[in-house]
């Protein structure tokens, strides 16, 4: 028979073993081929080439899913050629040279590969459509629907199939050429081979580790920061290094080292469970550490990238909200016949039509408008007037009541300030309040007070305001519209949401995008992981069985083992993702654009919704595994 009909007739009658290997490589396929084509996306291509920093973010990522996938394939293939260790030495001792065996391998990674990727085109095709359909409705984002595919889009796809083959054809030649026929029968012996833990690689993991976060905590002190004394780019790349080189030396060393102490520790282990969970577990740890660390890496980028993509969409509608707070602001002088066409206008979408009249005055000396500016010149607007517009915006929690000679000074920024000023021989404390119920003038400061001090203050000029508000005014194009065509310039909220959403769609989408693709090859990575995991296990459970053990006890054993190859990487990669994406919030947005928006919703929110997002996906795939797990095991 033909070494390549051997290798034909393999796949054909041990289908159920290579279909595992054959759908992960279809699942990495698809992921690749769908960052391709969303990197040749004209829309978001054409965009992204003015924002170079996210632009190279984004290449950094599609280096690094590179490898992961090259790394992935030969994880696999490093499984397959253990598992079929017996039917190697079978073939050696039958007369076939280690050139044959190769051949025979070589030929059925050939086969493999090019079906996975005559597959993985059409696949790609539909599943790129879909997901960036489902992104950009989930995310309200403002990017038309335009798909261009052609042949070089697949170019990287099929050089990335070829380099996969050869990467393959290399690791299977070093892992064959060097070994005798007694050496294949006992590789998968060789290959369990208990390693100890070094104490000092452990305290010097968690070192590392500390350090790095440490590095990351002091970015967030801004000024005072040594990365900016040293700078930022040698910074971050001593605490990338640092993070990494923790990551690596704690799960290949310190996590091995606390179980040794409980393998130790006869009361623990002479349980019926511990007993067989405890060594497996150690076993699981020290075998799979580049799959543990991979898992950890992947969870840090999607916590990162999937916090950093919320905080762009709340910074974006809360700074609004707060820089453009009525729905319709017309700062210009109107005619009698636009007066009344705007009232007509605001009648008929049911909004509530306010004119705003403020004074302009010159204060005798400077308050602060923001922590590093001042000024003297100021409006004033009634507090009646005030309180009726906030209620108008639904800015209610914003009313105020004002005491004998108190005034509100309304800054966008915490100035944290007792402030005393005189108004015309009126001797006024300022209450700062961070809300400006007007767009506001960023040379002039804008004060509240009492409606009975307000009509005593003479102004040197006075101006109007007229805003439009109402409840769904906000979402409503067709008053913009209108306004423009009777020729009314104004201030329009939703013109200027659409504008910067426009702006900014195609960047949220990238980041999204590229969160939503690792995970999905994260959950894909711990899924055929542990799958062809169990396919080892299974003589185990046999023989358990066999001991008297119980489906119970089996199901709480296979449970455990499978959280050892959970838990870890999700503790550190949390950690991990959260103090890279307060990295990136303190490198992306000034103090005072924080301050504008306020922690809540640039750190606490984006995190929450991010953790809880990922948690709940997170355990739905845990469970999925468990359940596959327990029927692949055949344990009921």
């Amino acid at each position: 028979m033909k070494l390549r009909e051997i290798s034909y007739q393999n796949i054909k009658n041990q289908f159920s073993i290579y279909k595992t290997y054959l759908y992960s490589l279809v699942c990495m396929l698809i992921l690749f081929n769908s960052i391709q084509l969303f990197s040749h996306d004209h829309i978001i291509v054409n965009h992204l080439s003015n924002l170079q920093h996210i632009q190279s973010m984004a290449n950094s990522i599609i280096f690094l899913f590179t490898l992961f996938i090259i790394f992935y394939l030969l994880y696999f293939n490093n499984f397959f050629i253990k598992r079929r260790t017996n039917e190697l030495g079978i073939y050696a001792t039958l007369g076939l040279s280690k050139k044959d065996i190769i051949k025979i391998l070589s030929n059925e990674n050939i086969l493999l590969f090019s079906i996975s990727y005559i597959l993985s085109i059409p696949l790609s095709l539909i599943f790129y459509l879909i997901l960036k359909t489902f992104m950009v409705h989930l995310l309200h984002l403002n990017i038309p629907f335009s798909f261009n595919c052609s042949i070089s889009t697949f170019t990287y796809g099929l050089l990335l199939t070829i380099s996969m083959i050869i990467s393959v054809i290399i690791h299977n030649y070093i892992l064959i050429s060097k070994k005798s026929i007694l050496q294949f029968l006992n590789y998968q012996n060789e290959a369990d081979t208990m390693i100890y833990a070094k104490t000092w690689k452990s305290i010097i993991g968690i070192i590392f580790l500390v350090g790095s976060y440490f590095l990351s905590i002091d970015l967030l002190f801004q000024s005072h920061s040594i990365w900016y004394k040293i700078g930022i780019f040698p910074m971050a790349i001593l605490t990338l290094l640092l993070n990494i080189i923790g990551c690596i030396l704690l799960i290949t060393n310190t996590l091995s080292y606390f179980l040794q102490k409980k393998i130790n520790n006869k009361k623990l282990l002479l349980t019926s469970i511990n007993n067989i969970y405890l060594p497996n577990t150690l076993y699981e740890i020290q075998k799979r550490s580049k799959l543990l660390i991979t898992s950890t890496i992947l969870i840090s980028i999607v916590i990162g990238l999937t916090s950093s993509s919320i905080l762009t969409l709340s910074y974006q509608k809360i700074s609004l909200n707060k820089l453009l707070p009525s729905a319709i602001e017309i700062s210009k002088s109107l005619s009698p016949t636009q007066l009344s066409q705007l009232k007509q206008l605001s009648d008929k979408y049911d909004g509530k039509f306010q004119r705003i009249d403020l004074k302009s005055i010159r204060l005798n000396e400077d308050i602060p408008i923001s922590k590093n500016e001042e000024t003297n010149n100021a409006e004033i607007m009634s507090e009646s007037t005030y309180n009726k517009l906030v209620e108008a915006q639904n800015n209610s929690s914003y009313n105020v009541h004002l005491k004998k000679n108190e005034g509100v000074l309304c800054s966008m920024y915490p100035i944290s300030q007792n402030i005393h000023i005189s108004i015309q021989h009126y001797n006024i404390h300022l209450v700062e309040q961070s809300f400006s119920p007007i767009e506001r003038n960023s040379k002039k400061a804008l004060i509240i007070l009492s409606d009975h001090l307000f009509n005593k203050v003479s102004p040197n000029q006075r101006r109007t305001l007229i805003t439009i508000n109402g409840d769904n005014l906000r979402s409503e194009y067709k008053i913009t519209k209108a306004l423009k065509q009777i020729k009314i310039p104004c201030t329009s909220y939703y013109e200027t949401n659409e504008e910067i959403t426009k702006y900014n769609s195609p960047a949220i989408l990238m980041i999204s995008f590229l969160a939503l693709l690792i995970f999905i090859s994260l959950a894909t990575t711990l899924y055929f992981a542990i799958l062809t995991r169990n396919m080892n296990f299974s003589n185990s459970v046999h023989t358990l069985k066999q001991l008297g053990y119980e489906n119970k006890l089996l199901r709480k054993i296979i449970q455990k083992e499978n959280l050892s190859l959970f838990i870890p990487p999700i503790f550190i990669g949390i950690i991990n993702g959260i103090l890279s994406f307060l990295v990136f919030k303190t490198l992306l947005l000034s103090n005072i654009s924080q301050s504008i928006i306020g922690e809540y919703h640039t750190i606490i929110l984006p995190i929450i919704l991010t953790l809880l997002l990922f948690m709940i996906i997170y355990i739905l795939l845990y469970l999925l595994v468990q359940k596959k797990s327990i029927n692949m095991l055949n344990i009921k």
